[in-house]
């Protein structure tokens, strides 16, 4: 990811006032072939994903020299079908989803007298092919894609990797595959980066995470799903919206949203992070019936909208987040 494409894709939207991110379905709230945000077309249109062989590389890993499943990012992967729908280009999908399908990977764990089998993506950052994570936010993403997919072209083999996929939620957070903290008093937090502490509780990814699994928790309801594990799964949602409620406070900078904690300048997040907080916020808070959700998206959408908060956002992001604590002139978190 070169200057000018920092400057393009991220800088330059300081200076932009029209929304990106839009709340799709403002009055119904049944699972159906659109996601519950619009907007994802920009970047077909920016030609922000470059795309190989009708998969989007991902902006971070895209370069890396090794095949393409490594290359590829999974929320990218994701969130092109839904841009893909936004712009009529639907018959694209298939060929996504069917490298999707074809490059998870899955494994076991013992929990008490059976086996629980999971499925996920493996996240690669570097040419250390060793190296990877499991990425809490792409896993809900997967989950919101073949959901609505499956709407359209039911395969048993959907169905079982849905059920495998919303597994790898009740994976304990101490496994190498494990992005559901568990805290203290039965707190949940899904995980964007797991493994790395200096990037705990990533707002936007732990939002993802949970409308994820609250589409496959309506899915299986829909369509009656023997999944004998639902009911945990359940549990680990509603735990986990609670544990939200209560900790959002702590992302509100008064002029800014965070992008991950602790509370301090450094954490700051992007612009085009505190627009998908807006509508993140919106769309969980309408899905739970949540207020307090609602509320926030509406703070942080008023210091979106201040000029004088948007220059401070961006002072903020350039001066202490970046420089003092990236040692980087831009860095797009």
């Amino acid at each position: 990811m070169n200057f000018y494409f920092k400057i393009k894709h991220y800088l330059f939207l300081y200076f932009k006032t029209e929304y990106h991110y839009f709340l799709k379905q403002e009055e119904n709230e049944e699972l159906c072939q659109d996601y519950w945000i619009k907007g994802y077309k920009v970047n077909i249109e920016s030609r922000k994903w470059s795309i190989e062989n009708g998969i989007p590389l991902g902006l971070y890993n895209g370069k890396i020299n090794a095949p393409l499943k490594y290359r590829v990012h999974i929320s990218g992967l994701c969130e092109y079908c839904f841009a893909l729908r936004e712009v009529g280009q639907q018959y694209k999908q298939e060929k996504v989803v069917d490298f999707l399908l074809k490059n998870l990977d899955t494994d076991k764990i013992n929990l008490g007298n059976d086996f629980l089998k999971f499925s996920f993506w493996k996240t690669y950052a570097n040419n250390d092919l060793d190296q990877y994570y499991v990425h809490g936010m792409g896993q809900g993403q997967i989950l919101s894609l073949l959901t609505r997919y499956a709407l359209k072209r039911e395969t048993d083999e959907i169905e079982k990797t849905l059920i495998e996929v919303s597994n790898s939620y009740l994976i304990p957070f101490n496994h190498i595959h494990g992005f559901v903290n568990l805290k203290t008093d039965n707190n949940v937090i899904f995980e964007e980066y797991p493994k790395n502490v200096d990037r705990p509780h990533v707002l936007n990814g732990w939002i993802y995470s949970l409308l994820g699994l609250y589409d496959y928790i309506q899915y299986a309801s829909l369509k009656s799903i023997e999944d004998n594990q639902l009911n945990n799964k359940k549990r680990v949602f509603n735990d986990s919206v609670r544990t939200l409620h209560y900790m959002l406070e702590e992302y509100n900078l008064g002029f800014w949203s965070l992008y991950n904690l602790p509370k301090k300048n450094e954490n700051i997040c992007s612009i085009h992070y505190q627009e998908q907080h807006i509508v993140l916020l919106r769309a969980i808070g309408k899905l739970t019936s949540d207020k307090h959700f609602i509320n926030y998206s509406n703070i942080f959408q008023k210091q979106y909208n201040n000029i004088f908060y948007r220059f401070l956002a961006l002072f903020t992001k350039v001066f202490i987040s970046n420089l003092i604590k990236h040692k980087w002139i831009y860095k797009t978190n």
